[in-house]
């Protein structure tokens, strides 16, 4: 699966993920909740492999 939005976008949506649970971004961002759950895996997969892993917040 290609990438819809622009790199920007995609870390603006995981770091938003980190703070309100993925049913809030994608309500705020007018996205799907499976659309914010891949775009935040995608760059979580990015960080890890970039040894910038983070944890979420409950």
């Amino acid at each position: 699966m290609g990438r819809n939005y622009t790199i920007r976008y995609e870390n603006y949506i995981y770091e938003r993920v980190k703070e309100l649970t993925i049913e809030q971004v994608s309500e705020n961002e007018q996205l799907s909740p499976d659309q914010v759950e891949n775009i935040f895996k995608r760059i979580a997969r990015q960080k890890k492999r970039l040894g910038n892993s983070v944890t979420l917040k409950p």
